[in-house]
């Protein structure tokens, strides 16, 4: 597996409960335009949103150390 594609993998993962959430408040909004999934109804920002967030920047953070971790391991050693 190349970095790039293990990067997207995990973004991906990272991406995927927000997408769940929204297409169910989609789904929901449809039936009821005040309908409530999960702690968060259509057009505010709760508490379980920024939780939400978090956890993106924590699997963007991952990614990011991944991939320096990539990069230190290619660098050829330094002369001493």
């Amino acid at each position: 597996m190349t970095l790039g594609s293990e990067l997207e993998e995990l973004m991906e993962r990272v991406a995927e409960a927000d997408r769940d959430l929204a297409q169910r408040l989609a789904d929901a909004t449809r039936d009821d335009p005040d309908a409530d999934v999960d702690g968060v109804s259509k057009g505010v920002l709760t508490t379980v949103d920024l939780i939400r967030i978090r956890g993106r920047l924590d699997g963007l953070r991952e990614a990011v150390l991944r991939l320096a971790r990539e990069v230190e391991a290619l660098k050829p050693d330094s002369p001493a």
